[in-house]
C-alpha cells in the first residue's frame, strides 16, 4: 500500500460524537432483541398459519443483521 491510500483511509476515519455512538448501540441491540422475539413463537405456537408467519419475520429482521 502506497502512502497516498494510507492518507485518504486516514482521512475517512472522521469520529463521531458519542451519542450517535449510543444510539448505534441501542439501534443493534433491538434490533437483535426483536429477532429472538420473533423466533420464540416459532417453537411455541401451534397454529401452522402463525409458525410460519413468525418464520417470515424472524427471516426477515435476522437478514438485517448482517
Amino acid at each position: 500500500m502506497n502512502k497516498r491510500n494510507v492518507k485518504f483511509a486516514v482521512n475517512l476515519s472522521i469520529e463521531e460524537p458519542p451519542m450517535v455512538q449510543v444510539l448505534r448501540a441501542i439501534l443493534v441491540a433491538v434490533l437483535m432483541g426483536m429477532t429472538w422475539v420473533f423466533a420464540i413463537p416459532v417453537v411455541v405456537v401451534q397454529e401452522k398459519e402463525a409458525r410460519l408467519a413468525f418464520a417470515w419475520l424472524f427471516t426477515i429482521f435476522a437478514s438485517l443483521q448482517v
